[in-house]
């Protein structure tokens, strides 16, 4: 039985106006058109889409745009704030250019804010994913979607600043995956003259990367050029920004701040692809986290998460045992301006914040240190092409803040150091690692010092060879030190090496005089004697100013840096051993001090300081306190000392059965059967 021919007729024109409805144009939009709930427009290249969406479990609407012909993936959002409970909906473009977003009650929901009004507008949809309005002619926006981030950086967006007309571009997170109203985290480049990429989360930094130094953003190397996309950073008087472009077309990736507060890629490939790939995440770990370590500490991805830098110390301890380490780090020596500062210098960092550009001393690193040096408050300086265009010199005015171990692609920083620190900090991390007695720096010795040079391969290779392939040489802290007199007096610290083996390191002060010769032939000796109770030595490092042995340590070395620590306590108090004695016997012992620190001591610690270092040069090495014993008498001042006994000289040798004044404890005699065929006073 067929149908009325009337009917027929009807049908026909009702399927006709409703697939005239949903297809009102390709990518295009004019005045004289709305685009209502269920129609879209559609990129040229297939790629985008324009409409109506309601996001998760969500029942609102919303004007997006998202991927075409793929899962619902939004990459904008124009009512983020204001949603349809509807499906009656609908864009209106204007006849001076403005897009309007309305109700079924004609409602105001949404709106463009552009001042530029057009004469003959239309709102194209490019192959970009960019939404915009433009004159007929396209030859200029008057708006475009990308100036309005949602959560997601496209290939071609720009994050950062328009700078004429003030327009920071920045990526902000949805709410949840059901609203993609304004969520927690933000993620920005800032501040336009130092740019670093900052996640945030409401005001509070939790994420920072950069600033930029012409490759990538100190700390991060995922935002580096790949074979999937090629990253772009511009610095001009006009635009700020960092942007990414696809290179293999036929891959899709995209840039996303999720709810979470994470920052993550994606791709999608056309063709084999199912599902989104998500390949990085920009926030990996806990050293990420803004400030994790506080001033002046360094995070490190291993455990235990945070140290200080060389040179500093915890502000509290307590803290740092309880994993609390936002206190971060102080300095063990303060700063003296106008008094012979210097720089340490440190590789492989992720540069800390709040950095400045000073554009006037970029020319020379040196110039830029000595800058630096000259501005009180400048704590750091670094040489970066931090605007993509060339070397500038970028300095840390204040506390240096987030920092991390860096490893690979990490950046050169020179720290500010009060001039004490530097006397047991090399300038150089890379020189303080390498190792003493290494045929390089042998090598480099000998072409630059031929006449000069003691061979430390011809006496211990054979016994230490595992020396050589150390890769590096960490000491400690300096137990004396010899500052105010050029004296050759040894220096010892103590060290480990890579492989654990704790060792001691003897190192001539810079104006040694013969003590070059005392320490050859040293290690000469030390070289061919073996004995349990004897230090064995490893290495050697005598290379222009710089002359080291390393020694195993034992038990029986603690007699001998004691002894040490006598000698320099001495030496700091500018005096001779002989002259210490006589003036301590005559009671004027403060006559020993300098001169130029006689309105800075306080006479009791001085008197103190003399009577420990005379106890420590007693002639019997078991009238000598122990080190424990040393620390405990300097520390205490309640603590009573016992009367010191004549130093000695090292030719003299004692005979007699006497009490020990340090101990109260009796030894006998033992014979020296070594022959002395020279005679050197200590």
């Amino acid at each position: 039985m067929g149908s009325p021919p009337f009917l027929t007729i009807t049908f026909i024109i009702i399927s006709l106006a409703s697939h005239a409805s949903i297809t009102i144009a390709a990518d295009t939009l004019s005045p004289a058109q709305n685009l209502t709930d269920g129609q879209t427009l559609v990129s040229s290249n297939q790629r985008f889409e324009l409409g109506f969406f309601a996001p998760g479990r969500s029942s609102n609407r919303y004007l997006g745009i998202w991927y075409h012909n793929l899962p619902l993936t939004v990459v904008w959002v124009a009512n983020k704030a204001n949603p349809v409970p509807d499906s009656s909906g609908s864009l209106i473009l204007t006849s001076n250019g403005v897009l309007l977003l309305r109700n079924s009650s004609m409602g105001l929901l949404w709106s463009t804010n552009q001042t530029i009004t057009a004469k003959s507008p239309v709102l194209q949809l490019l192959d970009t994913g960019n939404l915009v309005v433009t004159e007929s002619d396209g030859n200029s926006f008057l708006w475009e979607s990308f100036d309005n981030m949602s959560d997601t950086l496209l290939p071609g967006m720009k994050l950062g600043w328009d700078l004429q007309i003030n327009l920071n571009r920045f990526m902000r997170s949805w709410k949840s995956s059901d609203d993609p109203s304004d969520g927690d985290f933000s993620f920005s480049l800032d501040p336009p003259e130092s740019p670093q990429l900052v996640l945030r989360r409401g005001s509070q930094k939790q994420y920072r990367w950069g600033p930029f130094d012409g490759n990538r953003f100190s700390g991060s190397n995922e935002l580096r050029a790949n074979p999937v996309f090629q990253p772009l950073f511009v610095y001009n008087a006009d635009e700020v920004y960092y942007e990414f472009q696809q290179l293999d077309e036929s891959v899709l990736s995209r840039f996303q701040v999720t709810p979470l507060g994470l920052v993550r890629y994606f791709t999608w490939r056309l063709g084999s692809s199912t599902e989104w790939s998500m390949m990085v995440t920009l926030n990996r770990d806990y050293c990420d986290s803004y400030g994790m370590c506080g001033p002046y500490g360094n995070c490190y991805s291993d455990d235990p998460n945070c140290r200080c830098l060389d040179g500093f110390m915890p502000t509290s301890p307590q803290d740092w045992r309880l994993v609390d380490w936002k206190g971060g780090c102080t300095r063990k020596y303060e700063l003296n301006c106008s008094n012979r500062d210097g720089f340490v210098r440190y590789t492989g960092l992720k540069l800390p914040d709040n950095s400045t550009v000073w554009p006037n001393f970029s020319q020379s690193p040196e110039v830029c240190r000595a800058q630096c040096l000259r501005t009180c408050d400048c704590m750091a300086c670094a040489n970066i092409d931090v605007h993509g265009n060339g070397s500038r010199c970028v300095v840390w005015l204040g506390q240096l803040v987030d920092m991390r171990s860096f490893p690979n692609g990490g950046e050169e920083l020179y720290i500010r150091m009060a001039h004490a620190e530097l006397g047991t900090t090399t300038g150089d991390l890379n020189a303080l690692q390498q190792p003493c007695g290494t045929k390089k720096a042998e090598e480099q010795f000998k072409d630059n010092n031929p006449g000069d040079r003691l061979d430390c391969q011809k006496h211990i290779r054979h016994h230490n060879p595992d020396l050589h392939t150390s890769g590096k040489s960490s000491g400690g802290e300096a137990i004396a030190s010899a500052k105010r007199k050029k004296l050759a007096v040894k220096i010892s610290v103590i060290g480990e090496l890579p492989n654990g083996k704790e060792i001691a390191v003897k190192r001539l002060s810079q104006n040694s005089g013969q003590g070059l010769k005392e320490l050859k032939n040293e290690v000469i000796l030390i070289a061919k004697l073996q004995h349990r109770n004897l230090v064995k030595l490893l290495g050697c490092c005598i290379q222009g100013e710089e002359s080291i042995s390393e020694e195993k340590k034992v038990a029986a070395l603690d007699e001998a840096l004691q002894h040490s620590f006598g000698d320099c306590a001495r030496t700091a108090l500018s005096s001779s051993r002989l002259q210490a004695w006589k003036l301590w016997n005559e009671e004027h012992p403060l006559e020993l001090m300098d001169t130029l620190l006689e309105e800075s001591y306080v006479p009791n610690e001085v008197v103190r300081c003399i009577h420990v270092a005379l106890l420590c040069v007693q002639q019997r090495a078991e009238d000598r306190p122990t080190m424990s014993n040393v620390v405990f008498m300097l520390s205490n001042e309640g603590a009573e000392l016992p009367q010191p006994k004549e130093p000695g000289f090292p030719t003299e040798s004692s005979a007699k059965k006497a009490e020990s004044s340090s101990t109260g404890q009796t030894s006998n005699p033992t014979a020296n059967d070594m022959t002395i065929t020279a005679v050197d006073g200590r």
